[in-house]
């Protein structure tokens, strides 16, 4: 299954990042104050060795077909673990998986991206100026969702940026943190396009720097 973490947010602000790693139990790996105590609270009570009962329907006894519906014991080193996990958290905390990046990263010094999807020209983020500026290449609802993806980036101060890189077999969490006007400002905001919003390959997107 490989390590996964989960971002934990109360009412729409982050509380705390869950660390999940193979055969072992959950861990709150950031997080601080009254609501991240609450959660590592949920943590001590759902995550312990035992598993955690997921509702399903189970296998029927026949093979064939769907089962009626049961509940199973899902362990650390289940598939499914992430999942019942989440089930347990809600509806006291909104939990979703903190995104692999499925792109290259973006150089550490920008000044412009330039954003095509399967071929055709999407449109250019400009990051000289006091705010992202987009130009769309396109009437099609591509312009649209770079356009509402920009501007939803720069409403978030400070920028803050969680993706999973994969780096020699191993996966890593990557935080990334910055202010607008600062020196890494644009490299943050293309990170967060590229991870956040998944500008990949896999979706047909290609992004260029200048």
């Amino acid at each position: 299954m490989g390590d996964r973490w989960l971002i934990v947010k109360k009412a729409g602000a982050e509380v705390g990042v869950i660390e999940l790693r193979a055969n072992s139990a959950p861990k709150l790996a950031s997080g601080s104050g009254e609501a991240a105590e609450e959660l590592r609270g949920l943590l001590a009570k759902h995550g312990g060795p035992d598993g955690i009962p997921l509702k399903m329907h189970l296998p029927p006894p026949n093979g064939r077909g769907r089962g009626a519906l049961g509940a199973r014991v899902i362990t650390y080193d289940d598939p499914l673990y992430l999942h019942a996990l989440k089930e347990k958290l809600e509806p006291t905390f909104d939990a979703g998986e903190i995104p692999r990046l499925r792109a290259p990263a973006a150089p550490a010094s920008l000044k412009r991206i330039q954003v095509s999807r399967s071929g055709s020209k999407v449109g250019t983020v400009d990051l000289t100026g006091s705010a992202p500026k987009v130009t769309l290449a396109t009437t099609a609802s591509d312009g649209d969702f770079l356009k509402s993806h920009v501007e939803a980036i720069q409403k978030t101060d400070p920028l803050r940026v969680l993706y999973v890189e994969d780096k020699g077999g191993a996966r890593k969490l990557i935080t990334l943190e910055a202010k607008p006007g600062a020196a890494d400002y644009a490299h943050v905001f293309a990170m967060s396009l590229v991870g956040q919003y998944d500008y990949s390959p896999d979706r047909g997107y290609a992004l260029s720097y200048e």
